[in-house]
């Protein structure tokens, strides 16, 4: 099963290491989504203040 066998985290620490040394840190949180032309609001249609109602 899973715990059969262990596995050393020392290559990841290793990659973060390598990567705050390049000037790499984490990604944006939350990530930047830029909005696409033609894409829909972004917002729940009972909470859009300036949609028209039927």
């Amino acid at each position: 099963g899973i715990d059969d066998v262990a596995h050393s985290l020392q290559p990841l620490l290793d990659l973060y290491e390598r990567d705050a040394a390049e000037g790499r840190g984490d990604m944006p949180y939350p990530p930047d989504y830029p909005k696409m032309p033609g894409e829909p609001k972004r917002v729940q249609p009972s909470r859009d203040r300036d949609r028209p109602h039927d």
